[in-house]
């Protein structure tokens, strides 16, 4: 630099006189300038023009004022074009450009201006002004904004003072300060030392210890307790002892608890157990043999006393005396399976077996009918519950009679028959009739079986002013829908139901053609109740009458005349109302010449339930139509009258249909019309031959039969009844 300042004043020289040199003089100032603040090239100098020169290159420079901020050291010498770091303001010192204030924030520490203002007064070692550190004792700081703040002190210490000054002034780990100002590290029964900011426990006090492990409660546990005794958690505890006390942390005892001894005799323990065989009640008291044993037992000293442990299978210690053991054999009568035991069955004979009471057998007219043996025999036959043995159980509507079970009517007592010799097994059967068509012939008593199941029996009773009467007893009956139950023969018959019958199919009694009922026309003839013969007494075999009705609960109608020949009369009434005896009904009158059979009456029908009698089929009894007279002539044959029906209940409900009509009679040969039967009453007369000579009269109807229904309770009788009965219902 200094070379290129001599150049620069050498030329200035050369080129003219005093005015050259005093410029190339201000030149060689500059460019030392220059090289003090660090310049590497020369800035381009606006000079005066040299003096008395004009224009061109002959004329001197325009003229400045040196040491100002624009022209510092020379003109154009600007200090304010300076571009250093950090620099807000530049001023001209002795024609030298300066720094004149630094930015907010910086200052030049070093006062080398050629790096402007190079330190940051935010920093820990400036902070606010050059070389002025951000320093509190013991404790952490910030420089923020040139200002020191105080952030918290270094751990270990603390400002227990107040005073920012002196910073954190005391350090945290002794006795009156630990971990924190005015924390004091003391507990009870003990030393201790503050380590770190943490108090601790150094020792205990003599004859205590810290057992719960908490600082805070120091060495809280005296250890001369029965819980700690000696140290912590140690119980005092001698076994077979009592009265424990703990004295200077040693458990001793003042006597040994009930049933334990001191046998070895050292005062330390009482360490023998006194329920011992070998030790019992007293040291070297044995009990039982050498094997522990007594008479058939083992030995046992548990309770403190000699006594029996557990008896040999089959024996006891009935008499608690320990020195005989178990003496008692427990397979006898009086001691059966235990002490005092008796073996003893109600109403049996029993033995006791292996310790086990068991039924032998059971006294006469006693069972056991529950199956469990300890109350033996329990049951005494003989009662409905159990009749004649355990399962023989009496319906609602049976009492047991020496071992029977008998049936009975509660409620009211049938007619017509004797209960009491209806007490047989067979009179306790249920009755299921379903398979179509079930007959019965109450003169030969057969019958087709009861569809493939056992019958009732069929027990002949006598009447008193009546023909013998066929009862069938049985505890229920039921007639299914398309069953029919076809009675005849030569008596009346008698249902005794001893429980419920339902009648959902048909019982049919009536005639058959000439063949009454089950009864059969019985006493008919003798009392004048069959239809009477139509006339037959011309000998050209001309005109003949017809034959009369059968009779029974009304007159049977007349026959029709034929011609001359009279017609037969109906037959009488017989019988009542309360159908006592059970008869049946009456056949027709025979037409005069050739004719066929007359009808026959309805038989005898008795049906009684002491339970409900149900009747939503059909019951028949009614009586035969009469047959029409043959060739051209022939008187026609009277109908039969109805039958009779006898209905006995507790309840009686008929929603069915009973009919007890009498039947039409016949129709004469070219002549008259037959009556028809009687519904209600007496049968209708027939017709007499409308031309004589040659033709037959009609025949009569038969009557009306009867019918009549007794419920003990009630009735009810929504059904069809012809004719309409007589009747006994509450």
């Amino acid at each position: 630099m200094a070379q290129r300042a001599e150049v620069a004043r050498t030329r200035a020289t050369a080129s003219a006189g005093p005015a050259v040199a005093l410029r190339g003089v201000l030149l060689a100032a500059l460019l030392g300038a220059c090289g003090r603040f660090g310049f590497e090239t020369l800035p381009e100098l606006n000079l005066p023009p040299t003096v008395g020169t004009s224009g061109g290159g002959g004329e001197a420079p325009e003229a400045c004022n040196l040491g100002t901020l624009s022209s510092c050291s020379a003109c154009g010498d600007d200090c304010s074009a300076r571009n250093l770091s950090s620099v807000s303001g530049y001023e001209c010192v002795s024609a030298s450009c300066a720094i004149a204030s630094c930015a907010p924030g910086f200052a030049d520490c070093n006062q080398q201006p050629a790096d402007g203002c190079e330190q940051a007064l935010d920093t820990q070692t400036d902070c606010g002004a050059c070389g002025t550190p951000c320093v509190i004792p013991n404790a952490q700081t910030s420089c923020q904004s040139g200002s020191c703040e105080f952030s918290g002190c270094v751990p270990g210490f603390g400002d227990c003072d107040g005073d920012l000054s002196n910073g954190c002034e005391r350090p945290l780990d002794t006795l009156t300060n630990c971990g924190a100002c005015g924390v004091a590290c003391s507990a009870p029964n003990a030393d201790t030392s503050c380590a770190g900011g943490v108090c601790q426990l150094v020792s205990c006090a003599n004859g205590y210890d810290d057992c719960d492990g908490l600082t805070a409660t120091g060495c809280e546990a005296p250890l001369d307790t029965l819980a700690d005794c000696g140290s912590c958690a140690t119980p005092c505890q001698i076994p077979g002892a009592e009265n424990l006390a703990c004295s200077g942390g040693v458990c001793s005892a003042a006597s040994c608890a009930p049933f334990f001894a001191d046998c070895d005799g050292d005062s330390l323990s009482c360490e023998t157990d006194l329920r011992t065989l070998s030790d019992c009640v007293g040291c070297g008291v044995g009990c039982g043999d050498a094997n522990g044993r007594l008479a058939s037992a083992t030995a046992s000293c548990a309770s403190g006393s000699c006594g029996v442990g557990v008896c040999d299978p089959g024996f006891g210690d009935c008499d608690g005396s320990p020195g005989n053991g178990c003496e008692v054999a427990l397979d006898s009568l009086v001691d059966c399976g235990g002490c005092n035991v008796p073996c003893a069955r109600a109403n049996a004979s029993e033995s006791c077996a292996g310790g086990n009471c068991v039924t032998l057998g059971c006294e006469p007219g006693f069972e056991n009918c529950d199956g469990a043996d300890a109350n033996g025999c329990e049951a005494a036959l003989g009662s409905n519950a159990h009749c004649g043995a355990c399962n023989d159980v009496c319906g609602a509507n049976e009492t047991c009679q020496s071992g029977s079970c008998v049936g009975q009517f509660i409620t009211f007592q049938p007619a017509n028959v004797s209960l009491g010799s209806l007490n047989s097994a067979g009179s306790r059967r249920d009755i299921v009739l379903d398979c179509g068509m079930v007959t019965l012939n109450t003169g030969t008593l057969s019958n087709s079986g009861w569809c493939g199941r056992p019958g009732p029996p069929l027990v002949v009773q006598t009447q008193q002013n009546g023909p013998d009467l066929v009862v069938l007893p049985m505890r229920s009956l039921q007639i299914a829908p398309g069953t029919t139950f076809r009675v005849s023969g030569s008596r009346p018959v008698a249902l005794v139901v001893f429980g419920d019958a339902e009648i959902g199919g048909t019982i049919d009694v009536s005639a058959s053609g000439t063949a009454g009922g089950p009864g059969n026309h019985w006493n008919c003839n003798a009392v004048g109740s069959s239809g009477g013969n139509g006339g037959d007494t011309r000998s050209d075999g001309g005109d003949n009458g017809g034959g009369g009705g059968g009779g029974f609960a009304a007159l049977g109608g007349r026959g029709g005349n034929g011609g001359s020949e009279l017609g037969g009369a109906g037959g009488q009434t017989r019988g009542n109302v309360q159908l006592s005896p059970l008869i049946p009904g009456c056949l027709g009158g025979w037409g005069g010449g050739c004719g066929g059979a007359p009808g026959g009456g309805g038989g005898g029908l008795e049906l009684a339930a002491s339970g409900t009698l149900t009747i939503t089929g059909s019951v028949l009894a009614r009586g035969a139509t009469g047959a029409n007279g043959c060739d051209s002539s022939g008187g026609a044959t009277g109908g039969g009258s109805g039958g009779g029906i006898l209905l006995q209940g507790n309840q009686v409900s008929i929603a069915g249909s009973v009919n007890a009509e009498g039947g039409s009679g016949g129709r004469g040969a070219n002549g008259g019309e037959g009556g028809p039967g009687g519904t209600s009453g007496a049968g209708a007369s027939g017709s007499a031959a409308s031309s004589p000579g040659g033709e037959g009269g009609g025949g009569g109807g038969g009557s009306a039969g009867r019918v009549r229904v007794a419920g003990a309770q009630g009735c009810t009788l929504a059904g069809s009844i012809s004719p309409p009965p007589s009747s006994s219902c509450p």
